[in-house]
């Protein structure tokens, strides 16, 4: 049997939260994450896994340009609500890509969150391919839109790339042309690189 994943399937369409207070969730994931509340909807009183409940809230929400978070809000008579450790079966995180960890985390804690730890020195990507991708992104200033360099820095807001792209030097740029030959069509780079 191939491992070809789920058979017709696209894309992962969304990941779903319970949460203790659905107005409080969407006000943090709008306010602190930059969210986006596509629909909300409810209250119903049953669920579709048969389940017994009082009632659910169900609000979608869009996190960047594709990812979708569903927020639920039950009310149930055999509901734990004591939050689970990160270590706990059923616990989950969403993790974000920041050019500033440290100020992002300042961020995170100005609009309520309680961090457990960190931010941590040396978590997350090795710098080189953070420096390709800015590389990269540089590169799209000159042969792409907007929208090409947003994807390859990882931003969640267009404006947010408008800060970023300034006017590349033209040493800059050479450096990245001779960059994109050596690694694209294979060639030496010309001349020496100060």
């Amino acid at each position: 049997m191939s491992n070809q994943g789920i058979v017709s399937a696209r894309h992962v369409d969304h990941v779903g939260m319970t949460v203790p207070n659905l107005d409080e969730a969407i006000r943090f994931f709008e306010d602190a994450l930059g969210g986006l509340l596509l629909w909300r909807v409810g209250p119903f009183h049953e669920t579709a896994t048969g389940v017994p409940i009082n009632s659910v809230q169900i609000a979608m929400l869009r996190l960047g340009p594709s990812f979708n978070v569903e927020l639920l809000e039950f009310n149930a008579d055999q509901q734990n609500q004591v939050l689970p450790s990160n270590v706990d079966m059923g616990a989950g995180h969403i993790a974000f890509f920041v050019d500033d960890i440290g100020a992002a985390a300042e961020s995170l804690r100005n609009h309520g969150a309680e961090l457990l730890e960190g931010p941590l020195e040396g978590a997350g990507e090795d710098k080189r391919d953070q420096a390709l991708r800015r590389t990269c992104a540089t590169h799209f200033q000159k042969h792409g839109g907007s929208r090409d360099i947003q994807a390859q820095l990882r931003q969640f807001r267009l404006e947010t790339t408008g800060q970023y792209v300034k006017e590349i030097p033209n040493k800059v740029r050479a450096a990245v042309e001779s960059l994109d030959r050596e690694l694209c069509h294979g060639t030496e780079p010309e001349g020496t690189l100060q």
